[in-house]
């Protein structure tokens, strides 16, 4: 084992200890030659955009998890056609949205999203019982506030819910429109969103 640009690096054994140094360039290689710490980096670094974008589409448990195995398979068959690797996540979101649309047309009529389960990997606050019940009652205001906004705002929230944040690019390719207007989306959803918070 060497040590490069401080990372551990196993000559023999592939790519080892992967951290954020990596560059998505790197990853990818080192995915394409299907090693598997790259491969979970990559997971990692991406699967909450995945599921944020197939969540916005509305899309059932059974038919989310369905479409985000979809784009994991299409990534490992693709992975050494990807021609500009830093570009992945625009890639992911884009597919990932097909694959929500084919869902849709195959599955009429369309299935309402349960917003509850945006929260199901989060771990609980404990600091005490008065403080976790105030936090799951301002939690299920705030989605029922969600769910009272037109589907372009829902869909555009869930979305940027993903942790990392995806890029303006990502988000537009996930819903389908140019990336000059994801900003200004944004800011007349979170309005209406703040003002329907209030109304509450």
């Amino acid at each position: 084992m060497v040590r490069e640009r401080g990372r551990d690096v196993v000559l023999r054994g592939g790519l080892r200890a992967l951290g954020e140094g990596w560059s998505l360039t790197e990853l990818v290689e080192a995915a394409s030659r299907r090693d598997p710490d790259a491969w979970r980096a990559l997971v990692d670094r991406f699967q909450r955009l995945v599921w944020s974008v197939a969540r916005g589409f509305g899309l059932s448990d059974h038919d989310a998890h369905d479409a985000v195995q979809v784009v994991w398979l299409q990534l490992a068959r693709r992975i050494g056609q990807i021609s500009d690797p830093e570009r992945l996540g625009l890639w992911l979101a884009t597919t990932t949205r097909r694959e929500c649309i084919r869902l849709l047309a195959a599955n009429r009529p369309e299935r309402n999203a349960d917003l509850g389960d945006y929260f199901v990997d989060e771990p609980a606050t404990t600091v005490g019982v008065e403080e976790t019940v105030l936090e799951k009652e301002r939690r299920e205001a705030l989605w029922r506030a969600v769910a009272e906004l037109p589907g372009n705002c829902q869909a555009l929230v869930r979305i940027f819910l993903a942790e990392p944040p995806p890029t303006y690019a990502e988000v537009a390719a996930a819903l389908g429109m140019p990336v000059n207007s994801v900003g200004p989306r944004r800011q007349r959803c979170l309005a209406l969103l703040r003002a329907a918070v209030i109304a509450r």
